[in-house]
């Protein structure tokens, strides 16, 4: 028995007897290509801080038939001030470096494409108001591995496989970070409010994802669209409970691929003590080609963080 499953610009076709799916990322190696940081939710503090580091873990458990693989996503986030020329006015250096590992039925372990960019912006302290925006590429670190070497199903297949799920736990956030054969020119803005009992916030993101080539074979650009706006309730200082929810679009330009749209739910728990903070969410995918989350086929994932303000 097969299952054949469509992850945006990939084909995932699992067998029952064993890992064996094949995804064709035929937008890579045929006419066209699919291809901040942390998705955020709010980041501001009570008290004056300049720069923030997170590291971030996230996992979820694949099951098609008897094809059972453990995912598992790790990744770095960091945002720290170059200059002030004001006392309102700030500029800020972003860093972003995501990671995807699989264990099971197949294993693999894969670095994304690192993230490197700069946000001006302003903020008003006194009544908890920030707003940002900026540039970033990435520099095409996938181009690095061996896996399309030999074809869609050659040795590198588990490798694929397992950075197209990790881009599924995200619900396609940030593509650019984990999408493989590409460098990405991305725009980025976001704006927060955070008051005693309560914090929101939005930010939005273009990508334009250029293929890099590998071995003789290219494909066109892609455009990604993303949008998001969270709320959270702040019960006492320390803690924040909210939902953050996000769409993207990812619209390749060749003429053989369609555009393909990706919605999804973020529930989140801050805790804040002191200048570090800690926080859980889950990420749940609410229609296709992710499925619901919690359908027989539908994609989920669980990810706990932490950091510090400074």
């Amino acid at each position: 028995m097969n299952v054949v499953r469509r992850f945006g610009g990939t084909m995932v076709i699992a067998r029952s007897q064993a890992l064996a799916p094949a995804l064709l990322f035929a937008s890579v190696l045929a006419s066209s290509t699919l291809a901040h940081a942390q998705a955020s939710t709010g980041e501001l503090r009570d008290h004056e801080s300049t720069s923030r580091i997170a590291v971030e873990l996230g996992y979820y458990h694949w099951s098609v038939g008897m094809s059972e693989v453990e995912l598992f996503q790790p990744s770095f986030y960091g945002s720290f001030r170059l200059a002030a020329p004001t006392e309102t006015t700030f500029v800020d250096l972003d860093v972003a470096w995501r990671a995807a590992g699989s264990a099971g039925d197949g294993s693999a372990f894969r670095a994304g494409n690192p993230y490197v960019g700069v946000r001006a912006g302003m903020h008003d302290r006194e009544n908890g108001f920030r707003v940002r925006g900026g540039l970033g590429l990435t520099a095409p670190l996938t181009n690095l591995y061996d896996d399309y070497r030999g074809g869609l199903l050659g040795d590198g297949f588990v490798g694929i496989f397992t950075l197209a799920l990790g881009g599924a736990m995200q619900g396609a956030w940030d593509a650019w970070l984990t999408v493989p054969l590409n460098m990405a020119v991305v725009a980025r803005g976001d704006v927060e409010w955070r008051q005693e009992y309560f914090d929101l916030g939005a930010e939005v993101g273009f990508g334009a994802l250029l293929p890099v080539e590998y071995e003789g074979q290219t494909g066109d650009t892609t455009l990604a669209l993303q949008g998001a706006a969270w709320a959270a309730g702040r019960p006492i200082p320390e803690l924040a409970i909210g939902a953050r929810f996000q769409a993207v679009m990812i619209a390749p330009t060749g003429e053989d691929m369609d555009s393909e749209g990706y919605l999804a739910l973020v529930p989140f728990v801050r805790g804040e003590i002191g200048a570090g903070f800690v926080e859980g969410r889950l990420v749940m995918n609410l229609d296709d080609p992710y499925g619901f989350a919690f359908d027989d086929e539908g994609i989920w994932a669980v990810y706990v963080s932490g950091g510090a303000d400074f």
